[in-house]
């Protein structure tokens, strides 16, 4: 019998493995679409705002990934 209760084992393993892939996979495009939505708000606002709010032009990407490994 312990055959068989290695291979369940390694089953609720390879599934325990595919969950958190899986979870992994969703974190990653909730932090990709909060990182683009930042970045288009962003690219919208014209220098005199972006200078306002202490943004560089070219920070944006920084400020945006910043926001989005915030979470």
């Amino acid at each position: 019998m312990a055959f068989i209760d290695d291979i369940r084992g390694f089953e609720a393993s390879l599934l325990q493995q595919l969950r958190t892939s899986l979870e992994q996979t969703r974190l990653r495009a909730r932090k990709r679409r909060k990182f683009n939505r930042t970045c288009d708000e962003l690219d919208k606002l014209t220098d005199r705002q972006l200078s306002d709010l202490g943004i560089a032009r070219c920070d944006i990407a920084r400020v945006a990934r910043a926001a989005s490994d915030g979470d």
